[in-house]
């Protein structure tokens, strides 16, 4: 991959980061969904008109043409219905992630589902493209804030911890295993086809997992039982970007280091 392809996926992964910022932090939602008989209607117009303005010089390069596409998809993929009973469905908690149902359930909610299926499907196709493993590692990522939109109970605390600081390991932990679960059948491709290239793909995948971290302790900095967290997305995109800006790399880690303290000091009220 040139140099020119890698800086162009940068862009247009990071403008897939701000829309879906954008779109999580919309307030017109329930009057689209009340007036419009078919509102993903609306967001494809509106997304389409997103892409093409900011990606105008890479939709019309001869190699990259491709790449505003890889943004489109997986935006308007995001809402597509899955808000149905899990209990219902005889669905089955996986072993590992026992301890955590409350997320896991909360998850596939909300569309945990479709960014786990749009990301293996994308690995697939990076059989045949190495650029769309990367786009699968971002989307699962992005996917995967949807696990983390619902602050537990005091109860959940308690069956899964007995410090706040066992409980953040416990937390970290369970999302890094399902990061790496959805993302293993990439690496494996990474390291089989693409290996001369794969500090790109673990670059990626390291990146995008600290970057989820820090959403983890954003939502526990302002924890409060049986309320819906809604994390500062903007902010997230930012840290997302951040990691491939040279001179920015230490703001996160400085970040990190200062949330997981006021993280810590939250939960331990509850405990």
């Amino acid at each position: 991959m040139h140099i020119k392809e890698l800086h162009a996926f940068f862009v247009d992964a990071a403008l897939l980061s701000l829309l879906s910022a954008a779109q999580a932090n919309r307030k017109d939602e329930k009057i689209l969904l009340q007036l419009m008989k078919f509102p993903p209607l609306y967001y494809l117009l509106e997304n389409f008109i997103w892409v093409v303005v900011f990606t105008w010089g890479i939709a019309f390069s001869p190699s990259n043409y491709v790449y505003p596409l890889l943004v489109f998809l997986p935006l308007m993929a995001s809402f597509l219905p899955t808000n149905r009973s899990i209990e219902n469905q005889g669905f089955v908690i996986p072993v590992p992630f026992s301890a955590a149902a409350y997320d896991w359930k909360s998850g596939m909610r909300n569309g945990g589902a479709w960014g786990i299926i749009i990301s293996i499907v994308l690995a697939v196709v990076g059989l045949f493209r190495f650029e769309f493993l990367l786009v699968g590692i971002v989307v699962s990522s992005i996917s995967i804030f949807g696990f983390y939109t619902q602050n537990e109970p005091r109860q959940i605390l308690y069956a899964v911890a007995d410090t706040s600081s066992s409980f953040l390991k416990k937390k970290i932990s369970q999302m890094a295993l399902l990061f790496l679960m959805i993302n293993s059948f990439a690496l494996i491709i990474g390291l089989v086809f693409y290996i001369h290239v794969f500090y790109v793909i673990a670059y990626l995948f390291l990146g995008s997992f600290f970057v989820l971290f820090l959403m983890i302790l954003q939502k526990y900095i302002t924890y409060e039982p049986n309320t819906n967290f809604r994390a500062n997305t903007f902010i997230i995109a930012f840290y997302y970007i951040s990691i491939f800006i040279p001179f920015l790399v230490p703001l996160p880690l400085v970040v990190g280091i200062r949330s997981w303290r006021r993280a810590n000091r939250q939960l331990s009220y509850y405990f």
